[in-house]
């Protein structure tokens, strides 16, 4: 079991290099190779001294409604707002963020925050979110989904149907949720309803997906879905996939939460005890158990494992749970590691990679997590700067290594892959704040390497 080292370097430092406004809530994601820049950012809540509810860069907002909080006497006061600016960022030459003008008449999203979004080929989807300043006629809480065709920065709604297979589900409003994509472009989604299931968002309409995916295989950009009129007919499936516990007798799934993360990883999922297994097999012989169509589709995908970490329910302390969705099987099981117990927590980044220990390491067999905030005293959030690492193969916690000016406490930060490098794995990390008091326009490269004997 090797030791793992987290490097921050302080990045896009100088004003011009930075987004407009700090920002919070926000969502990200790594874009396709042929993409000029690594990193996409939008929506979240951003914090300046102007007033008002904002949107992209120069498009016209369909309502104003009263700034957020009337301003109480005394100089420079923050006033906050969401946003459905998009971002971009590349790495080279210290770093720097690029706003993502949208194509012209372009229908744009409510602004939001605590949605989530993932690039699948040329497109990015985006999914929910909250609306805290939506006019009294619009809802806060969000169901909507929508495409960025990343080739000609067009917007598309896209309209969600459910699934007759597997349990249809209508997609009602959701923020503080996860989501990601599996490698045949499906999308997963865990929020604080998935009591016994998980979410799956099927793009089918006119071989889009397919389509998508052949794009970013062959390395260039599709314009097949930027036509206004053949996007109005974009659809998605969503189904509602059942899990099951991985032990007879244990919960199904883990408890109602949201603000949780869940992270794919490619490593090898460490198998249950002999006598686990046989007893699963059991158990499913003697409840006539066939799996569902889709959990025959996940188990296709390649996924090995999704990791799922933290959180918050709706009332009550906070989660320090560690979960393992095996995607082949569709079961939830608990994880119970061994070494130093990290706080509970909350608004936390994820990510996982191999470590780079010698030949390469494992792809993903290292989880990494930063920041967050917990409950100091009960309602009074308290944020946390610490870096924790969870070894997927070991089923243990380690203690990192921690290089360079590490980032101040937060939470609600947003953190992102970029392509790696020679000296070792690396992410982008933005923004956040301090619960109340401060939103961050910071960034940091993160990179992560096996520590060396000499390091340790």
């Amino acid at each position: 079991m090797g030791s793992i080292k987290v490097t921050f370097t302080a990045a896009a430092v100088r004003p011009e290099c930075r987004p407009s406004l700090p920002r919070s809530g926000a969502c990200a994601a790594p874009l396709p190779p042929w993409h000029p820049h690594e990193v996409i950012m939008l929506g979240g809540y951003t914090e300046g001294l102007g007033a008002g509810r904002e949107t992209r860069a120069g498009a016209p907002s369909s309502a104003t409604p009263p700034p957020i909080s009337s301003a109480p006497p005394g100089p420079a006061t923050p006033r906050r707002a969401p946003t459905m600016e998009a971002w971009t960022f590349e790495s080279a030459d210290g770093g720097r963020w690029h706003p993502l003008p949208y194509a012209e008449g372009s229908p744009v999203p409510q602004p939001r925050l605590t949605s989530q979004a993932v690039v699948v080929g040329s497109e990015l989807w985006l999914v929910g979110g909250w609306d805290p300043s939506a006019p009294p006629d619009t809802p806060q809480f969000l169901n909507d989904v929508w495409v960025l065709d990343l080739g000609s920065s067009r917007w598309t709604q896209v309209e969600v149907e459910e699934g007759k297979e597997g349990g249809g589900e209508e997609l009602a409003g959701i923020s503080r949720f996860t989501m990601l994509a599996l490698p045949d472009g499906r999308l997963l989604l865990h929020t604080h309803r998935c009591d016994d299931h998980v979410l799956l968002l099927d793009p089918r309409v006119n071989g889009a997906r397919d389509a998508a995916m052949s794009s970013s295989n062959a390395g260039t950009a599709t314009m097949e879905n930027s036509n206004p009129a053949q996007n109005s007919t974009r659809r998605v499936i969503l189904t509602k996939v059942p899990v099951q516990g991985a032990k007879p007798g244990c919960p199904q799934s883990p408890a109602s939460r949201g603000l949780h993360s869940l992270t794919a990883a490619a490593a090898p999922i460490p198998q249950l005890p002999q006598q686990h297994r046989a007893q699963q097999r059991r158990a499913k012989a003697q409840n006539h158990q066939e799996p569902a169509t889709g959990s025959k589709a996940i188990s296709g995908s390649g996924v090995t494992a999704l990791y799922l970490y933290g959180g918050a329910p709706q009332t009550g302390p906070m989660f320090g749970d560690l979960w393992l969705l095996d995607t082949g099987s569709m079961t939830w099981r608990q994880l119970n590691p061994e070494g130093r117990t990290p706080p509970a927590r909350c608004s936390h980044v994820a990510v996982a990679c191999s470590g780079g220990d010698g030949d390469g390491g494992i792809p993903g067999r290292y989880l990494i997590f930063i920041g967050g905030s917990y409950y100091a005293r009960p309602g009074q959030l308290q944020p946390l700067d610490d870096v924790i690492v969870y070894d997927t193969q070991s089923n243990r916690w380690l203690e990192a290594e921690v290089e360079g000016p590490r980032p101040s406490p937060r939470n609600a930060a947003v953190m992102a892959p970029l392509p790696a490098e020679d000296n070792g794995e690396r992410f982008v990390l933005h923004g956040g704040w301090r619960p109340f008091m401060e939103t961050y326009d910071d960034t940091y490269i993160v990179t992560v390497t096996a520590a060396m004997e000499s390091d340790k």
